[in-house]
């Protein structure tokens, strides 16, 4: 059996340090390595989950814009009168856009 050990640090001037002391602490002494090891895991995890759903927004994000790009003036928002410009259409879509995202998660 290959066993590697790691020592753990905590500086106590620091208020994230203190509190993973104290939660560690809190853990009898013979589970402590498996409550590590499975904290470390769930933070994996979670990271991963996140790297997923940002991934995802940004796909929603592409879509809707690719949309809009498409979508005639005046399809959006209130009646455009023939003096604005197509510049103009493009903002006012992107300002939609990014309103949606905005509001997305």
């Amino acid at each position: 059996m290959e066993v590697e050990c790691r020592n753990l640090r905590f500086n106590l001037e620091k208020e994230l340090d203190r509190k993973a002391k104290e939660t560690l602490l809190a853990v009898p002494v013979g589970q402590r390595t498996q409550f590590i090891l499975n904290a470390i895991c769930a933070y994996g995890k979670q990271q991963t989950e996140e790297d997923r759903q940002e991934r995802f927004a940004q796909r929603v994000a592409e879509i809707v814009l690719d949309a809009l790009a498409d979508v005639p003036a005046g399809a959006i928002g209130s009646k455009r009168t023939e003096a604005e410009t197509d510049e103009e259409t493009l903002k006012k879509n992107l300002e939609y856009a990014e309103a949606f995202l905005e509001n997305w998660c």
